[in-house]
């Protein structure tokens, strides 16, 4: 369903805009790259594919957590996970929604509620700032050999 979605727009089904930039999280490693990197502002979340239960443990502020079944409804609304917290996911969670906090409330979601892909949002297309680092030989020497390849 959302596998190979770098960045997506989430929706609740009254038609609220929940998230205009969700990063879906879909594999082992980048589930345990230093958080510091997500933190969660507006109207940002991260969407962990396959979700289940979520910690908190080395993340820099509270978060909301939404575990979703397969059919993206809310079976479980966790509010202000602050911090080095453990949230448990239900039995049939199939996504975690993680968004910053309060971010829930605002929206009005609450437990019930379906989610959905909000494929018309323009800023939805545009991915998260990210530095590209690009490895420069130390020996010039090298460097022109390798250019001129």
């Amino acid at each position: 369903m959302v596998l190979g979605v770098l960045v997506l727009s989430i929706r609740i089904d009254n038609g609220v805009l929940l998230a205009a930039k969700v990063r879906v999280i879909s594999k082992f490693w980048q589930r345990h790259w230093p958080f510091d990197r997500y933190l969660l502002s507006g109207e940002q979340g991260l969407l962990l594919n396959p979700g289940g239960s979520v910690h908190t443990f080395g993340m820099p502020c509270a978060v909301d957590v939404a575990f979703l079944d397969r059919n993206w409804r809310v079976l479980k609304l966790v509010p202000l996970l602050r911090p080095a917290r453990w949230a448990l996911a239900p039995r049939a969670t199939s996504l975690a929604l993680l968004l910053p906090a309060e971010r829930a409330r605002l929206a009005g979601l609450d437990r019930g509620m379906s989610l959905s892909q909000d494929n018309s949002a323009v800023q939805a297309a545009q991915p998260f700032a990210t530095t590209v680092l690009r490895r420069v030989d130390a020996n010039p020497a090298l460097q022109q050999r390798s250019d001129r390849q």
